[in-house]
């Protein structure tokens, strides 16, 4: 709690650093650290031929390397903190152990099919059936009341 608080008020009070920023204040110093100084390219350049991209480049990884050690140092050192040191850790187990753990105490068995056979879609096909009568049925009444309407209907001019 120390560390993050300390950390807060050296940073302006933000609770997490801007990794840009930090490879930015890195990339500097380092850059003016190299023999002849300033011999590495900007950093956000982007026209760049491909030696100069590939010395910026390996100096980001060289950046980029120095961090995860220090993250993974402070894993270590966390990992080791005496206040964990009476931390009871699980055993690795055996996997009937586990299958008992996660199937209530029976074993897991073997997959099992779900439908054992194509489902019954009679209702659904006597559904459709009777849907496609009825729109027939309809089209017969229609075609035939159209019939009767062009039947009593005037005699339109005759054709040129």
């Amino acid at each position: 709690m120390e560390q993050h608080a300390s950390y807060a008020e050296n940073s302006g009070f933000n609770l997490s650093q801007d990794l840009r920023q930090d490879l930015a204040r890195w990339y500097d110093k380092e850059n003016s650290n190299t023999p002849g100084g300033n011999m590495l390219p900007g950093l956000w350049e982007t026209n760049l031929d491909g030696t100069r991209e590939n010395a910026r480049n390996m100096a980001i990884g060289r950046w980029a390397s120095q961090r995860s050690d220090v993250i993974e140092r402070d894993i270590q050192a966390a990992l080791s903190d005496p206040a964990l040191a009476n931390m009871k850790l699980p055993a690795v187990a055996s996997e009937a152990s586990v299958e008992a753990l996660y199937s209530g105490g029976s074993g897991v068995g073997k997959a099992h099919a779900v439908s054992a056979g194509r489902p019954d879609t009679s209702g659904e096909q006597a559904l459709i059936a009777a849907g496609a009568r009825e729109v027939q049925a309809d089209q017969r009444r229609l075609r035939g009341i159209a019939e009767a309407d062009f039947a009593q209907a005037p005699k339109g001019a005759p054709k040129p």
